[in-house]
Protein backbone atom coordinates (compact mmCIF):
# COMPACT_ATOMS: atom_id res chain seq x y z
CA UNK A 1 0.00 0.00 0.00
CA UNK A 2 1.41 3.38 -1.00
CA UNK A 3 2.17 6.04 1.56
CA UNK A 4 -0.34 8.34 -0.14
CA UNK A 5 -3.17 6.04 0.93
CA UNK A 6 -2.29 6.76 4.54
CA UNK A 7 -2.53 10.52 4.10
CA UNK A 8 -6.32 10.82 4.69
CA UNK A 9 -6.02 8.80 7.91
CA UNK A 10 -3.05 10.88 9.08
CA UNK A 11 -4.89 14.11 8.25
CA UNK A 12 -8.00 12.91 10.10
CA UNK A 13 -5.91 11.92 13.13
CA UNK A 14 -4.20 15.33 13.15
CA UNK A 15 -7.59 17.05 12.97
CA UNK A 16 -8.82 15.04 15.96
CA UNK A 17 -5.75 16.01 17.97
CA UNK A 18 -6.27 19.71 17.15
CA UNK A 19 -9.95 19.46 18.12
CA UNK A 20 -9.09 17.82 21.45
CA UNK A 21 -6.49 20.51 22.17
CA UNK A 22 -9.04 23.28 21.54
CA UNK A 23 -11.65 21.39 23.56
CA UNK A 24 -9.26 21.06 26.50
CA UNK A 25 -8.65 24.81 26.34
CA UNK A 26 -12.39 25.41 26.43
CA UNK A 27 -12.80 23.13 29.46
CA UNK A 28 -9.92 24.61 31.44
CA UNK A 29 -9.95 28.28 30.46
CA UNK A 30 -13.59 28.99 29.70
CA UNK A 31 -15.92 26.43 31.25
CA UNK A 32 -14.42 25.80 34.69
CA UNK A 33 -12.83 27.83 37.49
CA UNK A 34 -9.44 26.12 37.13
CA UNK A 35 -8.07 29.35 35.68
CA UNK A 36 -8.85 31.02 39.02
CA UNK A 37 -7.69 28.26 41.35
CA UNK A 38 -4.36 27.81 39.55
CA UNK A 39 -3.91 31.55 39.01
CA UNK A 40 -3.98 31.29 35.24
CA UNK A 41 -6.24 34.29 34.60
CA UNK A 42 -3.80 36.21 32.39
CA UNK A 43 -2.95 33.10 30.40
CA UNK A 44 -6.67 32.37 30.16
CA UNK A 45 -7.36 35.79 28.62
CA UNK A 46 -4.63 35.27 26.02
CA UNK A 47 -5.77 31.75 25.11
CA UNK A 48 -9.43 32.74 24.96
CA UNK A 49 -8.52 35.63 22.66
CA UNK A 50 -6.57 33.32 20.36
CA UNK A 51 -9.38 30.76 20.36
CA UNK A 52 -12.02 33.43 19.72
CA UNK A 53 -10.13 34.95 16.79
CA UNK A 54 -9.20 31.58 15.30
CA UNK A 55 -12.71 30.14 15.52
CA UNK A 56 -14.26 33.39 14.27
CA UNK A 57 -12.02 33.38 11.20
CA UNK A 58 -12.89 29.74 10.54
CA UNK A 59 -16.59 30.44 11.01
CA UNK A 60 -16.44 33.43 8.63
CA UNK A 61 -14.72 31.29 5.99
CA UNK A 62 -17.38 28.62 6.35
CA UNK A 63 -20.17 31.15 5.85
CA UNK A 64 -18.50 33.08 3.00
CA UNK A 65 -17.44 29.93 1.13
CA UNK A 66 -20.89 28.38 1.42
CA UNK A 67 -19.68 25.33 3.31
CA UNK A 68 -23.06 24.75 4.94
CA UNK A 69 -25.37 22.64 2.83
CA UNK A 70 -28.60 24.25 1.69
CA UNK A 71 -30.80 22.04 3.87
CA UNK A 72 -29.03 23.13 7.06
CA UNK A 73 -28.22 26.73 6.20
CA UNK A 74 -31.51 28.13 7.52
CA UNK A 75 -32.11 25.65 10.31
CA UNK A 76 -28.58 25.48 11.72
CA UNK A 77 -26.15 28.11 10.39
CA UNK A 78 -28.40 31.17 10.12
CA UNK A 79 -29.43 31.16 13.82
CA UNK A 80 -25.76 30.98 14.83
CA UNK A 81 -24.92 33.87 12.50
CA UNK A 82 -27.78 35.91 14.00
CA UNK A 83 -26.54 35.33 17.56
CA UNK A 84 -22.91 36.08 16.73
CA UNK A 85 -23.84 39.24 14.80
CA UNK A 86 -26.18 40.52 17.51
CA UNK A 87 -23.63 39.92 20.27
CA UNK A 88 -20.78 41.50 18.30
CA UNK A 89 -22.79 44.60 17.35
CA UNK A 90 -23.90 45.30 20.93
CA UNK A 91 -20.41 44.73 22.31
CA UNK A 92 -18.99 47.25 19.85
CA UNK A 93 -21.72 49.81 20.60
CA UNK A 94 -21.30 49.29 24.37
CA UNK A 95 -17.51 49.45 24.20
CA UNK A 96 -17.47 46.14 26.08
CA UNK A 97 -14.30 44.80 24.50
CA UNK A 98 -13.63 42.51 27.47
CA UNK A 99 -16.95 40.73 26.81
CA UNK A 100 -15.81 39.31 23.49
CA UNK A 101 -15.36 35.93 25.18
CA UNK A 102 -19.15 35.57 24.82
CA UNK A 103 -18.55 35.18 21.08
CA UNK A 104 -16.50 32.01 21.53
CA UNK A 105 -19.47 29.60 21.85
CA UNK A 106 -21.06 30.86 18.66
CA UNK A 107 -17.83 31.06 16.69
CA UNK A 108 -17.30 27.44 17.74
CA UNK A 109 -20.90 26.59 16.79
CA UNK A 110 -20.25 27.77 13.23
CA UNK A 111 -16.85 26.12 12.85
CA UNK A 112 -16.12 23.12 15.09
CA UNK A 113 -19.03 20.79 14.12
CA UNK A 114 -17.91 20.82 10.49
CA UNK A 115 -14.60 19.31 11.64
CA UNK A 116 -16.40 16.58 13.61
CA UNK A 117 -17.91 14.80 10.65
CA UNK A 118 -18.44 11.29 11.99
CA UNK A 119 -19.82 9.74 15.14
CA UNK A 120 -16.38 8.18 15.62
CA UNK A 121 -14.96 11.70 16.04
CA UNK A 122 -17.72 12.49 18.51
CA UNK A 123 -16.97 9.27 20.40
CA UNK A 124 -13.41 10.50 20.91
CA UNK A 125 -14.56 13.88 22.20
CA UNK A 126 -17.16 12.38 24.56
CA UNK A 127 -14.62 9.94 25.98
CA UNK A 128 -12.30 12.90 26.60
CA UNK A 129 -15.16 14.77 28.31
CA UNK A 130 -16.00 11.73 30.44
CA UNK A 131 -12.40 11.39 31.58
CA UNK A 132 -12.11 15.10 32.31
CA UNK A 133 -15.25 15.02 34.43
CA UNK A 134 -14.11 11.84 36.19
CA UNK A 135 -10.63 13.15 37.06
CA UNK A 136 -11.79 16.59 38.23
CA UNK A 137 -14.67 15.07 40.20
CA UNK A 138 -12.43 12.56 41.99
CA UNK A 139 -9.93 15.30 42.87
CA UNK A 140 -12.79 17.52 43.95
CA UNK A 141 -14.29 14.85 46.20
CA UNK A 142 -10.91 14.26 47.83
CA UNK A 143 -10.51 17.98 48.48
CA UNK A 144 -14.10 18.21 49.73
CA UNK A 145 -13.60 15.46 52.31
CA UNK A 146 -10.15 16.60 53.40
CA UNK A 147 -11.36 20.16 53.91
CA UNK A 148 -14.46 18.89 55.78
CA UNK A 149 -12.20 16.93 58.14
CA UNK A 150 -9.86 19.93 58.60
CA UNK A 151 -7.00 17.89 57.13
CA UNK A 152 -6.60 20.31 54.23
CA UNK A 153 -6.87 24.07 54.53
CA UNK A 154 -8.06 26.44 51.86
CA UNK A 155 -7.17 29.96 50.82
CA UNK A 156 -9.47 32.77 49.70
CA UNK A 157 -9.35 33.65 46.01
CA UNK A 158 -10.92 36.63 44.23
CA UNK A 159 -12.91 36.07 41.06
CA UNK A 160 -15.23 38.29 38.98
CA UNK A 161 -18.04 36.28 40.58
CA UNK A 162 -17.04 36.92 44.19
CA UNK A 163 -14.78 35.34 46.79
CA UNK A 164 -14.34 31.57 47.07
CA UNK A 165 -12.25 29.17 49.07
CA UNK A 166 -9.78 27.01 47.16
CA UNK A 167 -7.24 24.36 48.05
CA UNK A 168 -6.01 22.66 44.87
CA UNK A 169 -8.26 22.95 41.83
CA UNK A 170 -11.72 22.95 43.43
CA UNK A 171 -13.59 25.85 44.97
CA UNK A 172 -15.79 26.19 48.04
CA UNK A 173 -18.34 28.72 49.08
CA UNK A 174 -17.19 30.18 52.37
CA UNK A 175 -19.94 30.91 54.92
CA UNK A 176 -20.04 33.51 57.70
CA UNK A 177 -17.95 31.52 60.21
CA UNK A 178 -15.12 30.98 57.74
CA UNK A 179 -15.88 27.32 57.03
CA UNK A 180 -16.72 25.70 53.70
CA UNK A 181 -20.37 25.36 52.68
CA UNK A 182 -21.72 21.81 52.52
CA UNK A 183 -22.65 21.86 48.82
CA UNK A 184 -20.12 20.44 46.35
CA UNK A 185 -18.74 22.76 43.67
CA UNK A 186 -15.76 20.82 42.25
CA UNK A 187 -14.29 22.99 39.45
CA UNK A 188 -17.53 24.80 38.61
CA UNK A 189 -18.72 28.15 39.92
CA UNK A 190 -22.08 26.81 41.13
CA UNK A 191 -23.27 23.40 42.39
CA UNK A 192 -26.20 23.59 39.97
CA UNK A 193 -23.82 24.05 37.04
CA UNK A 194 -21.83 21.03 38.22
CA UNK A 195 -25.02 18.94 38.40
CA UNK A 196 -25.90 20.03 34.85
CA UNK A 197 -22.56 18.79 33.50
CA UNK A 198 -22.71 15.61 35.58
CA UNK A 199 -25.98 14.51 33.97
CA UNK A 200 -24.52 13.88 30.46
CA UNK A 201 -21.53 12.18 32.11
CA UNK A 202 -23.95 9.94 34.04
CA UNK A 203 -25.79 9.05 30.82
CA UNK A 204 -22.48 8.26 29.13
CA UNK A 205 -21.39 6.06 32.04
CA UNK A 206 -24.75 4.26 32.09
CA UNK A 207 -24.71 3.44 28.39
CA UNK A 208 -21.04 2.55 28.14
CA UNK A 209 -20.68 0.42 31.26
CA UNK A 210 -18.47 2.86 33.19
CA UNK A 211 -19.69 1.76 36.60
CA UNK A 212 -16.81 3.24 38.61
CA UNK A 213 -17.40 6.57 36.94
CA UNK A 214 -21.14 6.21 37.50
CA UNK A 215 -20.58 5.71 41.23
CA UNK A 216 -18.29 8.74 41.44
CA UNK A 217 -20.72 10.93 39.51
CA UNK A 218 -23.71 9.77 41.58
CA UNK A 219 -21.94 10.70 44.82
CA UNK A 220 -20.89 14.08 43.45
CA UNK A 221 -24.39 14.72 42.13
CA UNK A 222 -25.91 14.03 45.56
CA UNK A 223 -23.45 16.44 47.20
CA UNK A 224 -24.42 19.28 44.85
CA UNK A 225 -27.90 19.27 46.44
CA UNK A 226 -29.24 21.01 43.33
CA UNK A 227 -33.03 21.27 43.05
CA UNK A 228 -32.81 21.74 39.29
CA UNK A 229 -30.45 18.79 39.18
CA UNK A 230 -32.92 16.56 41.03
CA UNK A 231 -35.72 17.51 38.63
CA UNK A 232 -33.51 16.77 35.63
CA UNK A 233 -32.40 13.49 37.24
CA UNK A 234 -36.04 12.35 37.33
CA UNK A 235 -36.29 13.16 33.63
CA UNK A 236 -33.07 11.19 33.05
CA UNK A 237 -34.56 8.12 34.76
CA UNK A 238 -37.71 8.31 32.60
CA UNK A 239 -35.75 8.86 29.37
CA UNK A 240 -33.37 6.01 30.19
CA UNK A 241 -36.25 3.61 30.89
CA UNK A 242 -37.91 4.58 27.61
CA UNK A 243 -34.67 3.96 25.69
CA UNK A 244 -34.19 0.56 27.33
CA UNK A 245 -37.78 -0.47 26.56
CA UNK A 246 -37.27 0.54 22.93
CA UNK A 247 -34.04 -1.45 22.77
CA UNK A 248 -35.89 -4.46 24.22
CA UNK A 249 -38.33 -4.40 21.31
CA UNK A 250 -41.30 -2.66 22.90
CA UNK A 251 -43.45 -0.60 20.54
CA UNK A 252 -42.96 3.11 21.18
CA UNK A 253 -46.61 3.54 22.17
CA UNK A 254 -46.48 0.75 24.75
CA UNK A 255 -43.09 1.88 26.04
CA UNK A 256 -44.39 5.44 26.41
CA UNK A 257 -47.42 4.16 28.34
CA UNK A 258 -45.20 2.31 30.82
CA UNK A 259 -43.00 5.36 31.23
CA UNK A 260 -46.06 7.57 31.79
CA UNK A 261 -47.26 5.29 34.60
CA UNK A 262 -43.78 5.28 36.10
CA UNK A 263 -43.58 9.09 35.78
CA UNK A 264 -46.81 9.50 37.73
CA UNK A 265 -45.36 7.33 40.48
CA UNK A 266 -42.07 9.27 40.59
CA UNK A 267 -43.85 12.63 40.68
CA UNK A 268 -46.20 11.47 43.43
CA UNK A 269 -43.27 10.21 45.48
CA UNK A 270 -40.91 13.13 44.87
CA UNK A 271 -43.32 16.09 45.00
CA UNK A 272 -43.17 16.57 48.80
CA UNK A 273 -39.36 16.47 48.75
CA UNK A 274 -39.15 18.90 45.82
CA UNK A 275 -41.57 21.30 47.50
CA UNK A 276 -39.60 21.17 50.73
CA UNK A 277 -36.33 21.70 48.86
CA UNK A 278 -37.82 24.66 46.97
CA UNK A 279 -38.85 26.30 50.25
CA UNK A 280 -35.41 25.59 51.71
CA UNK A 281 -33.69 27.26 48.76
CA UNK A 282 -35.66 30.41 49.65
CA UNK A 283 -34.17 33.44 47.87
CA UNK A 284 -32.12 31.40 45.39
CA UNK A 285 -35.19 29.65 44.01
CA UNK A 286 -37.45 32.70 43.95
CA UNK A 287 -34.83 34.83 42.20
CA UNK A 288 -34.47 32.28 39.40
CA UNK A 289 -38.24 31.97 39.07
CA UNK A 290 -38.61 35.74 38.96
CA UNK A 291 -35.87 36.10 36.32
CA UNK A 292 -37.81 33.88 33.92
CA UNK A 293 -41.33 35.13 34.69
CA UNK A 294 -40.46 38.84 34.56
CA UNK A 295 -38.52 38.47 31.32
CA UNK A 296 -41.38 36.58 29.66
CA UNK A 297 -43.98 39.10 30.85
CA UNK A 298 -41.92 42.08 29.69
CA UNK A 299 -40.65 40.49 26.47
CA UNK A 300 -42.52 42.74 24.00
CA UNK A 301 -41.47 45.86 25.91
CA UNK A 302 -37.84 44.70 26.15
CA UNK A 303 -37.69 43.92 22.43
CA UNK A 304 -39.11 47.36 21.58
CA UNK A 305 -36.89 49.33 23.98
CA UNK A 306 -33.68 47.39 23.38
CA UNK A 307 -33.69 46.11 19.78
CA UNK A 308 -29.88 45.90 19.85
CA UNK A 309 -29.63 44.72 23.47
CA UNK A 310 -28.93 46.52 26.73
CA UNK A 311 -25.73 48.44 27.22
CA UNK A 312 -23.12 46.02 28.54
CA UNK A 313 -20.57 46.86 31.27
CA UNK A 314 -17.49 48.32 29.58
CA UNK A 315 -15.13 47.38 32.39
CA UNK A 316 -15.38 43.64 32.00
CA UNK A 317 -17.91 43.15 34.78
CA UNK A 318 -20.55 40.45 34.95
CA UNK A 319 -24.22 40.83 33.99
CA UNK A 320 -25.00 41.78 37.59
CA UNK A 321 -23.22 45.10 36.93
CA UNK A 322 -25.67 46.12 34.20
CA UNK A 323 -27.11 49.42 35.41
CA UNK A 324 -30.64 49.23 34.03
CA UNK A 325 -33.96 49.05 35.89
CA UNK A 326 -35.34 46.77 33.15
CA UNK A 327 -32.63 44.19 33.75
CA UNK A 328 -34.30 41.18 35.42
CA UNK A 329 -31.28 38.93 35.94
CA UNK A 330 -29.15 36.45 34.04
CA UNK A 331 -30.70 33.11 35.04
CA UNK A 332 -33.07 32.82 32.07
CA UNK A 333 -31.04 31.94 28.98
CA UNK A 334 -33.30 33.42 26.25
CA UNK A 335 -33.44 36.63 28.26
CA UNK A 336 -29.64 36.72 28.41
CA UNK A 337 -29.53 36.38 24.62
CA UNK A 338 -31.91 39.34 24.26
CA UNK A 339 -29.91 41.46 26.73
CA UNK A 340 -26.60 40.64 25.08
CA UNK A 341 -27.47 40.71 21.38
CA UNK A 342 -30.91 42.25 20.97
CA UNK A 343 -33.82 40.98 18.91
CA UNK A 344 -31.72 39.34 16.20
CA UNK A 345 -29.74 37.29 18.73
CA UNK A 346 -32.91 36.43 20.67
CA UNK A 347 -34.65 34.89 17.65
CA UNK A 348 -31.48 33.08 16.62
CA UNK A 349 -31.13 31.68 20.13
CA UNK A 350 -34.75 30.56 20.21
CA UNK A 351 -34.26 28.67 16.95
CA UNK A 352 -31.20 26.88 18.30
CA UNK A 353 -33.14 26.11 21.48
CA UNK A 354 -36.01 24.66 19.42
CA UNK A 355 -33.54 22.43 17.57
CA UNK A 356 -32.14 21.30 20.92
CA UNK A 357 -35.50 20.00 22.12
CA UNK A 358 -37.44 19.04 18.98
CA UNK A 359 -34.71 16.97 17.32
CA UNK A 360 -33.94 14.90 20.46
CA UNK A 361 -37.66 14.27 21.15
CA UNK A 362 -38.30 13.21 17.55
CA UNK A 363 -35.26 10.94 17.68
CA UNK A 364 -36.33 9.47 21.03
CA UNK A 365 -39.86 8.71 19.84
CA UNK A 366 -38.76 6.98 16.64
CA UNK A 367 -38.13 3.25 16.37
CA UNK A 368 -34.39 2.87 15.87
CA UNK A 369 -32.59 0.17 13.96
CA UNK A 370 -29.24 1.20 15.36
CA UNK A 371 -28.28 2.73 18.68
CA UNK A 372 -25.19 4.86 19.03
CA UNK A 373 -23.75 7.87 20.78
CA UNK A 374 -26.23 10.33 19.29
CA UNK A 375 -29.34 8.38 20.22
CA UNK A 376 -28.14 7.03 23.58
CA UNK A 377 -26.22 9.96 25.05
CA UNK A 378 -26.26 13.22 23.09
CA UNK A 379 -29.96 13.66 22.34
CA UNK A 380 -31.14 12.31 25.73
CA UNK A 381 -28.70 14.71 27.44
CA UNK A 382 -30.30 17.67 25.67
CA UNK A 383 -33.75 16.57 26.85
CA UNK A 384 -32.59 15.92 30.40
CA UNK A 385 -30.80 19.26 30.81
CA UNK A 386 -33.46 21.41 29.10
CA UNK A 387 -35.03 22.58 32.42
CA UNK A 388 -31.81 24.39 33.24
CA UNK A 389 -32.75 26.95 30.56
CA UNK A 390 -35.07 28.48 33.16
CA UNK A 391 -32.47 28.46 35.95
CA UNK A 392 -29.01 29.42 34.73
CA UNK A 393 -26.68 29.71 31.78
CA UNK A 394 -26.59 26.38 29.97
CA UNK A 395 -24.46 24.38 27.56
CA UNK A 396 -25.41 26.87 24.84
CA UNK A 397 -23.47 29.61 26.60
CA UNK A 398 -20.31 27.51 26.51
CA UNK A 399 -18.22 26.39 23.56
CA UNK A 400 -18.56 22.87 24.97
CA UNK A 401 -21.93 22.78 23.17
CA UNK A 402 -20.17 23.00 19.81
CA UNK A 403 -18.00 19.98 20.65
CA UNK A 404 -20.47 17.73 22.48
CA UNK A 405 -23.91 18.45 21.04
CA UNK A 406 -23.89 20.58 17.88
CA UNK A 407 -22.17 17.92 15.68
CA UNK A 408 -25.01 15.47 16.41
CA UNK A 409 -27.67 18.08 15.62
CA UNK A 410 -25.88 18.94 12.39
CA UNK A 411 -25.58 15.27 11.42
CA UNK A 412 -29.27 14.79 12.08
CA UNK A 413 -30.24 17.73 9.88
CA UNK A 414 -27.84 16.61 7.15
CA UNK A 415 -29.22 13.07 7.24
CA UNK A 416 -32.69 14.27 6.30
CA UNK A 417 -33.71 15.46 2.89
CA UNK A 418 -35.66 18.36 4.36
CA UNK A 419 -35.11 20.82 7.17
CA UNK A 420 -36.56 20.73 10.65
CA UNK A 421 -39.75 22.45 9.51
CA UNK A 422 -40.52 19.58 7.16
CA UNK A 423 -41.46 15.99 7.74
CA UNK A 424 -38.65 14.06 9.37
CA UNK A 425 -37.38 10.99 7.61
CA UNK A 426 -35.87 8.00 9.39
CA UNK A 427 -32.59 8.75 11.11
CA UNK A 428 -30.01 6.14 11.93
CA UNK A 429 -26.67 6.85 13.49
CA UNK A 430 -23.35 5.12 13.16
CA UNK A 431 -23.79 1.85 14.98
CA UNK A 432 -22.02 1.65 18.32
CA UNK A 433 -22.48 -1.17 20.79
CA UNK A 434 -22.24 0.14 24.35
CA UNK A 435 -21.10 -2.30 26.97
CA UNK A 436 -24.02 -3.87 28.86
Amino acid sequence: MSSSSHQPNIKQANTRVKILIIFSMVLVFQLTCIKFTLNLVDLSRLINLIVMVGLSVKAAKNVINGVFEQNVLKSYALPGIMIYTGFLLNMILSGATSAFGLLIPWAAYLSVPLLIRSVIDSETIWLFFYRFMLITTIIGLLEYNLVSMDVLSFRIIETPYGEFGSSLISIFHVIYDGSAYYRFYSVFLEPGTLSMFLLPAILYALNYGKFIGLTVFALAFFLTDSLGGYISLMILVLVYILMKLKQSGFAIGLASFFVLIFAIGIISFASPYISASYVQKDNSATVREKNASVTIQNLPNLMFKYPLGMRLPSGGGSFSEINNSDFSGSNFSPGVALITGGVIAFFGYMRVLINCIIIPIVSLMKPERKYGLDTLVVFPSLIVTFPFVFQRTTFLESASFAFLFAPSLLRYLQSNETTIQSKYSTYSSYEVHPKP
